[in-house]
């Protein structure tokens, strides 16, 4: 995804409480994931960035085997993965933490999203099948026109990837996943009519979900009009980060249900862009997938069962860290 930010940036950005927050909570699934991850599978795969901190931190917690001298032991299948596209960065990563498995890549490019033939190969393959995948993504919500299925959410499209490739048997073990994504609406106001009719279906749907989105029908969807706007990226920074959080989870759950997955939203925030900060807004989100034969079998019920709570854990992060309700903000 477009807007990476510089090394600079990227390491104060790492440092920032609310970020320690969120990934603490990361830290908090991978103790659940670990201890029943087998030795011989990839546990996790990440775009840590040249920094590594989520990888550090679990090695501090001992998930990862390390030799003597620090580095992480070499196994037939590494038990971590990190994903670099930027050259610099990924030889930093590799000298940070010896031993280290780096990929050299995009996640686009393993994941391989527009294609609907081919699929990644070979370590690649171990990317979207980790146990617990972590796509922290710095950009926007990235969207394209495709032939035939008409406008398509490319980070959406990515999860489906992975999602797939772990349906394909004999997988079909839980596995969790991470995203991050910046909480802005920079994109062709006509993504707005795009996110409205996905939120307004999901909200009939379920109730829970009406129930938990009604800060945002008031402050977006009952005054949105395709033609007329006002358009999403007009209206407050946490506005945009609230419809954000819930648009994903929706999508993510709809995703999911189709292939036949029970996906589970298990946490969502987003924090930053507070008033004389500096910080970037974001939003993220932590999700479990069990396969359901239910969902497999195209039950609609998996969905709405799964949408009740989706938003039931969601909060906002303020500056120091401090998790707060979904619709409080700074």
């Amino acid at each position: 995804m477009s807007g990476q930010p510089s090394a600079v940036a990227a390491a104060m950005a790492d440092a920032r409480p609310a970020k320690q927050a969120i990934r603490d909570e990361w830290m908090e699934v991978l103790d659940e994931y670990a201890p029943v991850a087998p030795q011989g599978e990839t546990l996790y795969a990440t775009l840590c960035g040249g920094a590594g901190t989520d990888v550090r931190l679990l090695i501090e917690r001992g998930h990862v085997a390390v030799e003597e001298n620090g580095a992480i032991a070499v196994t037939k299948f590494p038990r971590v993965i990190a994903v670099e596209k930027d050259p610099i960065e990924a030889g930093l990563l590799k000298n940070a933490i010896p031993g280290l498995q780096v990929i050299a890549s995009s996640v686009e490019d393993i994941l391989i999203a527009q294609n609907e033939i081919r699929y990644p190969v070979g370590l690649h393959l171990e990317v979207p099948r980790a146990h617990v995948l972590n796509l922290d993504f710095n950009g926007n919500l990235e969207f394209r026109v495709d032939k035939g299925k008409g406008l398509v959410c490319t980070t959406i499209d990515l999860v489906r990837k992975a999602a797939m490739a772990h349906a394909a048997p004999p997988l079909r073990q839980p596995w969790a996943l991470f995203l991050t994504v910046r909480g802005t609406a920079d994109w062709p106001e006509s993504v707005d009519g795009h996110i409205a009719s996905a939120l307004r279906v999901a909200r009939q749907t379920s109730p829970g979900f009406a129930q938990s989105t009604l800060q945002i029908e008031d402050e977006f969807l009952s005054g949105f009009d395709e033609s007329l706007g006002p358009p999403l990226s007009s209206l407050a920074a946490t506005t945009q980060q609230r419809v954000i959080i819930a648009y994903v989870a929706y999508r993510v759950l709809q995703v999911a249900s189709a292939i036949g997955w029970r996906a589970t939203c298990k946490r969502a925030r987003f924090y930053g862009g507070e008033s004389g900060q500096g910080t970037a807004p974001m939003c993220t989100w932590m999700f479990d997938f069990h396969w359901s034969n239910d969902a497999h079998s195209g039950n609609p019920s998996v969905l709405e069962t799964t949408l009740e709570t989706a938003l039931s854990a969601a909060a906002y992060v303020d500056a120091n860290g401090v998790l707060r309700g979904f619709d409080e903000s700074a």
